[in-house]
């Protein structure tokens, strides 16, 4: 309030107050700024690679110590026909179960670590995952190749100490355990090929650039043509990194 103004009428000169207009509103439109939109996939297969990590080192130590824990259970079993000769076996392929067992709790961990690098958006978190998902592939063939040798092992003992078993038709067991090595690559490999396939995407690799460190205004970049995101990307990307707007060539 100023000398001569009273809640916007004017006390100077003769007569009543006169009113005062307030300040015309501003006639250009401004835009507040707004941060670009994040993709969600980072957050949602980091959630499901800390899951599995997790998990996955759990069952790999417990998978490297029940080879013990069975030995030592059966010793303290009576002895029964035919179960000396299938602890046998399992005592033949310790040196291949134990050595799986011990590289796939490596391998959860190494997933765990690219797990969190996606939920910080680290740049170093897809080479982290590929580098895992090409170790796991090989990992479960030599793990279903060693699993279906001992099965079939295993039931050769069996059948021969049961009858019944051994009267099942000619390739029926062999059919079993070829399934289940099928059924045990599909299930192995279907994580690892999902992330090989997903992180070779030219519009994942952008993302991922986009998240070391950012460009300077200086640099050979270009301008997204978003009016709400306008950051500078690198040059070359076909996509906006920070909301996946198409760049121009």
């Amino acid at each position: 309030m100023t000398n001569g103004q009273v809640e916007g009428f004017s006390t100077s000169g003769t007569g009543p107050g006169r009113y005062i207009s307030p300040p015309a509103p501003p006639t250009e439109v401004g835009y507040a700024e707004t941060p670009p939109k994040q993709s969600s996939w980072p957050t949602i297969i980091g959630v499901i690679a800390i899951v599995l990590g997790a998990g996955g080192a759990l069952i790999g130590c417990f998978g490297a110590l029940s080879p013990f824990f069975l030995d030592a259970m059966m010793s303290a079993m009576p002895p029964q026909a035919g179960q000396q000769a299938i602890q046998d076996v399992a005592k033949d392929w310790m040196a291949w179960t134990i050595p799986i067992a011990l590289v796939s709790v490596v391998l959860a961990l190494l997933l765990l670590i690219g797990g969190i690098g996606l939920l910080k958006r680290r740049p170093w978190a897809s080479k982290t995952c590929v580098a895992w998902a090409i170790i796991r592939i090989l990992l479960v063939a030599v793990n279903s190749g060693v699993g279906y040798v001992i099965q079939q092992k295993t039931w050769d003992i069996m059948s021969q100490q049961d009858p019944n078993l051994s009267a099942l038709p000619a390739g029926f067991t062999g059919g079993i355990l070829a399934a289940t090595v099928v059924f045990n690559l599909l299930w192995g490999w279907a994580l690892p090929v999902f992330m090989l396939i997903w992180f070779s995407r030219r519009k994942i690799k952008d993302e991922v650039v986009g998240w070391g460190a950012p460009v300077a205004a200086g640099d050979a970049s270009v301008r997204c043509t978003n009016p709400q995101c306008q950051a500078l990307n690198r040059a070359g990307a076909d996509y906006c990194a920070y909301c996946g707007t198409t760049l121009p060539r």
